[in-house]
């Protein structure tokens, strides 16, 4: 796996804690197929042959390692990339499958990229909920007023649409940004869409492989300009205007863009809060519970509480998960910090004690 960030985020979603100090478990490449890989695809490759016998005698068959899988980033044994069955399934490869939500759904569920559960719930996915029974989605040049009346994950984003004139409102496209400004879900700060598809060439200014740095500015070399920003909204307005009037759709646009300026404000303002935290000091004690290997001290004093022994020594084998559950029960639950924080100086009490949770104070 070419970025590392992205093993490290596997890794951390699919390791197993070890109750007994003896590190994570990081569980096999089974496990990442059925789960992150599902979606967003193996490397197949084949160690040989091996011979079977079928109903037209022996025959040779590939032994393949990432085998089934049909995510969309697939890399195939001959280079090649993607899987046209992500959306288009074997066999029948349906178009009225892929303009259908539900394929969508398949991925684009949630909890980190809630696509599906949006457009559930809007407006547009209440018609198709309603009507779509009357809806034609097999016409290949697909006419909007008559094959469907209301918009569908591939109508804003892949097909090629006409209006019942026959002009081409929107042009066929596989390329998921084309039609996209921003990039919204999955990452902390909205930026704009990547250049290329491969993202594991992406370097922040500090060199990390991710979009933006941690007060939000975007790695310019390796996202869209303004312009390419400009000319995607310009593809996917001339979707909406298909329907709906350039004031109602100025109006959407205009939310959009200050639900971005709002949120990524907010995450912002948290990256500075968290940057006073650590630059005084106070967040090093922190660290020291929740980093690996880490000192297990501290963590020894819990383990006391519950009546189990333990040892008192670093630990090169110290997992993330163990620190943050001790010292969760340390002071969340059993310590200060188990108090509600509802009255009205609430909010400068939990920040007082916060401070004092990472400077070392409230440890017994």
């Amino acid at each position: 796996m070419e970025n590392g960030l992205y093993r490290l985020l596997i890794d951390s979603i699919n390791s197993v804690p070890s109750p007994n100090r003896a590190g994570p478990r990081i569980d096999g490449d089974l496990t990442n197929a059925d789960s992150c890989l599902y979606c967003h695809g193996t490397k197949i490759t084949v160690s040989g042959v091996q011979s079977r016998e079928t109903g037209l005698g022996a025959m040779e068959f590939p032994v393949m390692s990432g085998w089934p899988n049909q995510g969309v980033g697939r890399i195939n044994p001959d280079g090649s990339k993607g899987s046209c069955a992500s959306c288009h399934s074997r066999h029948e490869f349906s178009v009225e499958m892929a303009r259908k939500p539900y394929t969508c759904k398949e991925c684009h569920a949630g909890p980190d990229v809630p696509a599906f559960k949006v457009y559930e719930t809007s407006k547009h996915g209440g018609i198709f909920s309603a009507v779509q029974k009357e809806w034609d989605f097999k016409n290949t040049r697909w006419t909007i007023g008559k094959d469907f009346t209301a918009p569908t994950c591939a109508v804003c984003h892949i097909s090629l649409l006409v209006n019942e004139d026959g002009k081409v409102i929107a042009n066929r496209t596989h390329e998921m940004k084309d039609r996209l400004p921003w990039r919204i879900f999955g990452l902390v700060y909205a930026h704009p869409q990547p250049k290329e598809a491969d993202t594991s060439i992406i370097r922040n200014a500090d060199g990390l492989p991710l979009p933006t740095d941690f007060v939000g500015k975007g790695s310019e070399k390796f996202l869209q300009t303004k312009e390419e920003m400009a000319a995607a909204q310009q593809k996917m307005e001339s979707i909406c205007l298909a329907c709906h009037s350039q004031s109602w759709v100025d109006g959407y646009w205009g939310r959009f863009a200050n639900t971005i300026e709002s949120t990524n404000s907010a995450t912002f303002s948290a990256t500075q809060i968290m940057t006073v935290f650590f630059s005084n000091g106070r967040g090093r004690r922190l660290w020291s519970f929740c980093r690996w290997p880490v000192s297990t001290k501290k963590i020894d004093t819990a383990d006391e509480r519950m009546g189990r022994e333990q040892e008192s020594s670093e630990d090169q084998g110290q997992t993330i998960y163990y620190a943050i559950k001790h010292v969760f029960r340390m002071e969340m639950v059993d310590g200060p910090l188990s108090r509600l924080y509802a009255d009205s100086e609430g909010a400068a009490m939990q920040a007082r004690d916060c401070g004092r949770l990472a400077g070392g104070e409230l440890t017994s």
